[in-house]
């Protein structure tokens, strides 16, 4: 349907949402649920002469920096105010055509749709839309989904006012099946739609081009505007077919003023089951009430005497409990519970029950009246030795004795410390033996009411000593009293002793004496010079090997000493021993967790490095290769260099790198005089990049030039001749093979990260693989169409391998950090190193050289483990890995 509209004057009119109906007489169908719109031409006559203007040239530029496209509009209501009919208008017309154009909206405002109900839409003979599914597609019905309760209510009222506009209806029995999405608009509403991927996916993709500007502009031409409408809510306004209609339903929550009830259908069917006769009828039984169980209580003790049924290799036996539990069920289906949804800011009542073999809950809410509605029924079987708890120990919370037992040991703050030796269990083993009778009378008073007031009071002290010699023995006892007097002692033994046993009759004979004199408390201390010369002499002594702390206090106790801080004493005396420190083993597990170098686009990080010398020199004299590996991309670049000066490397980062690929965020190289000098720093400064050093003799602080060039000697040994001497040749294939090769990282190769697309191969030319013959049969047109969609797939290409290596990094550094043991240092703290030309300032000497040098001082930190150290002449050292440290006891 067309509507010519005749006006006086230019036409301006602002683009708004209209719809126009037609005449009652061409209602739709009954059948007919959703409705669509015409569209309407505006035409512009004048009863004044039309002249023609001549066309103006086009500026070469706008004119006070461009102007906008898009109007104020402000408010005009075409109705009453008891009906209102709002729409809006320009704010840029005059008075005299804001009349006019109210005048023409006011004279023609019965044309105008003001409510969804007066949208009828295009009639189905004109025309409707049709999905083309493709007829390998099977029907998809979505599984169904589940929303938060306070969505519930918004999303029925707004499925609500669909319904009633007429554009859906309810269907049953459909095909295809999809789920609501509720999106939540600026404004704070929300917006209900549908998820039709997976009927999208089955039908073919339209081709809809934009129109052409040059046509819409010339078209233009001799106008003062250009002026449209636009229909309102256009996706329901156009009816789906008849034979698609069912394909587009979607489910949506439909909450009853009862509450939750459970589907009929599923009581009809297990109301209509026999009982089981196999295994797989008792599976289906299981598996159809699972997915009534919030409606039922106390479903796994219900179903207990199918639980021996479902045991594997068990024979299905259904006797007499089993058929009493199968009409239990349904006669308590014959009544099912209405669930309630929970209301928000009410508190939740949680019932709990437990039986021998299950345990059951209720989760409940009181309502607006006060009743208690159930919301949720919950139950488990109990399995393995949960059968064997207590009832007390299944429920949640104590009750009983044990409560009262509770309130009383709150005073102290008790740790549960498990013994590892079997004589530890004891205590533990008699308490489980002989428990407390049940008939004995807890005394609910605490022990410490009635204390006021704890005062500490300070010990007296006993030094004791012992000493034997050919003529007897003799003991001394000297004991300090609370006013600091002193009451010496001393006493003969009638018995030849050793100077092991005089010394014990000293402690007994002292213990005896406080008690007489009734001291309460008293700290007791021996002679020190005693044991300290006997671990001397054990440890580093005619006979001492310098054994570790257990030993030496083992070899002690077996000479016939002791005292009781013997073993502390001996694992301090091994552990301050500078020979034993000097000489102790590597320390192979690092002190610090692994930082992956992590690059997040190509070409942003580099690591290089130097392979050489290399023996024997290639035929043109060059010794050395200096290789640089892109940390992101894997992608690799490398050349043979005659020596290993600081110039060869500048040029090869400026013409290799810069040049080739831009210039990169950071480099990392060692801290070899060809890569640390001021030549290197003025290249960073010209191009503002940054050059990271890794610490000595780590290699693994640049793992991926390290790794690369392992992987290209392993290239070159394999292509070089027998003279050896033409490595420099081969270096370009080998930088070929591995750039074509998949990269475990990335998961692709470095090439098509590079570029794009997969290199072409030798063999792809004498044997045309599928690709080569595809792009045989390409016209230039095709041709450049695949590559621009290529181009186009690189990020997605990146991106997905920088997950992929992300995910290999995050493998790797958990596998790393299971063997990691922190260490650390702070500045000042003596340590010593491994003896390492690189290393320490001292050169390595024989087979009996001690393995650490030191000791230094730590006199700077950085992150990641790294250390500056200084020796005693003040040299300073470094950086140095912290998994070549360990610290110094003096």
């Amino acid at each position: 349907m067309f509507v010519s509209v005749n006006t006086e004057g230019s036409l301006k009119v602002k683009r708004h949402d209209v719809v126009f109906t037609r005449p009652e007489d061409n209602e739709p169908e009954d059948e007919v649920d959703v409705t669509g719109c015409c569209h309407v031409t505006i035409e512009e006559t004048s009863n004044h002469d039309i002249f023609e203007e001549d066309a103006e040239a086009a500026p070469l530029s706008l004119e006070d920096g461009g102007q906008s496209t898009i109007d104020e509009l402000k408010e005009v209501n075409l109705g009453t105010k008891e009906e209102p009919r709002p729409t809006f208008i320009s704010t840029q017309l005059s008075d005299n055509d804001e009349n006019e154009y109210v005048n023409l909206l006011k004279a023609y405002k019965d044309v105008f749709a003001w409510s969804y109900k007066k949208m009828p839409g295009l009639d189905p003979k004109v025309a409707v839309h049709r999905l083309a599914i493709k007829p390998e597609h099977r029907p998809v019905k979505q599984a169904q989904r589940r929303f938060q309760p306070e969505l519930i209510s918004q999303i029925e009222e707004e499925v609500n006012k669909l319904i009633e506009a007429g554009f859906i209806r309810e269907v049953k029995y459909p095909t295809w099946i999809a789920n609501i999405v509720p999106v939540r608009k600026k404004n704070g509403q929300l917006r209900v739609c549908v998820d039709f991927r997976d009927l999208n996916n089955a039908c073919p993709k339209d081709d809809f081009p934009l129109p052409i500007m040059e046509i819409m502009i010339d078209a233009t031409a001799g106008h003062e505007a250009l002026s449209f409408m636009d229909g309102s809510s256009g996706y329901n306004q156009i009816r789906m077919a008849l034979d698609d209609k069912e394909k587009t339903a979607f489910r949506t929550p439909k909450v009853r003023h009862r509450g939750i009830e459970v589907d009929h259908s599923k009581i009809d069917a297990i109301q209509k089951m026999p009982s089981p006769k196999n295994l797989h009828e008792l599976r289906r039984l299981q598996s159809r009430l699972a997915y009534i169980r919030r409606f039922i209580s106390n479903l796994a003790g219900r179903c207990q005497p199918f639980q021996r049924l479902m045991r594997k290799d068990a024979v299905i036996d259904w006797d007499q409990s089993c058929q009493n539990t199968f009409d239990s069920i349904k006669k308590y289906m014959l009544n099912p519970p209405v669930l309630s949804v929970p209301a928000v800011g009410k508190p939740l009542i949680l019932y709990i029950a437990t039986q021998e073999t299950s345990l059951r809950t209720l989760l409940a809410q009181e309502n607006d009246k006060g009743k208690e509605c159930a919301l949720y029924y919950l139950s488990r079987t109990l399995t393995g030795a949960e059968l064997n708890y207590s009832p007390i120990e299944k429920m949640p919370v104590i009750s009983g004795r044990l409560a009262k037992w509770a309130i009383i040991l709150q005073q102290y703050d008790i740790v549960c410390i498990p013994q590892k030796a079997v004589k530890g269990q004891a205590l533990a083993d008699f308490l489980a033996d002989h428990p407390v009778p049940s008939n004995w009378k807890l005394c609910d008073d605490l022990p410490d009411e009635e204390v006021l007031f704890i005062e500490s009071m300070e010990p007296w002290i006993m030094f004791f000593d012992g000493a034997a010699r050919r003529s007897g023995a003799g003991v001394g006892i000297v004991f300090i009293s609370l006013e600091k007097h002193m009451l010496p002692y001393s006493f003969t033994l009638g018995e030849l002793c050793s100077n092991n046993v005089a010394e014990y009759q000293a402690f007994i004979i002292g213990l005896q004496m406080a008690s007489e004199f009734g001291i309460k408390y008293i700290e007791i201390f021996g002679g020190k010079e005693e044991s300290t010369k006997a671990l001397e002499e054990a440890h580093s002594g005619i006979c001492g090997v310098h054994q570790s702390g257990p030993k030496l206090q083992y070899q002690l106790k077996r000479m016939g000493y002791y005292w009781p801080t013997m073993i502390h004493d001996s694992m301090h005396f091994a552990k301050y021993c500078e020979a034993c420190q000097f000489d102790a083993n590597f320390i192979h597990q690092p002190p610090e967790s692994l930082h992956p170098t992590i690059a997040s686009w190509s070409f942003k990080a580099w690591g290089l490095d130097l392979v050489g010398p290399i023996t024997p020199k290639s035929s043109t004299g060059h010794s050395y290769i200096l290789a640089g590996t892109d940390y992101f991309s894997k992608w690799a670049e490398a050349v043979p260099l005659r020596e290993a000066k600081k110039e060869n490397i500048v040029n090869f980062v400026q013409t290799h790198i810069i040049y080739r690929y831009g210039i990169p965020h950071r480099i990392v190289t060692d801290n070899g005089r060809q890569f640390a000098n001021t030549l290197m720093d003025k290249l960073c400064e010209k191009f503002n990049f940054k050059q990271y050093k890794s610490s000595m003799y780590n290699a693994a602080a640049n793992g991926l030039a390290e790794a690369f060039n392992k992987t290209l000697c392993s290239l070159l040994k394999k292509v070089v001749s027998k003279t050896k001497r033409d490595w420099q040749e081969k270096i370009g294939e080998a930088l070929w093979a591995y750039r074509t090769t998949h990269r475990t990282p990335t998961g692709v190769t470095s090439y098509s990260l590079v570029y794009g697309v997969e290199a072409v191969l030798p063999l792809e030319r004498e044997i045309p693989s599928l690709r080569m013959a595809i792009q045989e049969g390409l016209t230039t047109e095709d041709n450049a169409r695949l590559h621009l969609q290529e181009l186009e797939a690189l990020d997605e290409k990146r991106l997905e391998a920088q997950q992929a290596l992300e995910c290999y990094q995050a493998r790797m550094s958990k596998a790393f950090d299971k063997q990691v043991r922190p260490r650390s240092f702070q500045v000042g703290d003596l340590v010593l190193a491994v003896r390492r030309p690189i290393i320490t300032t001292r050169h390595t000497g024989n087979k009996f050289t001690p393995k650490w040098d030191g000791p230094y001082i730590v006199k700077e930190v950085f992150t990641n483990g790294a250390y500056k150290i200084t020796d005693q002449d003040g040299l300073r050292i470094g950086p140095i890995n912290g998994k070549f440290l360990k610290k110094f006891y003096a």
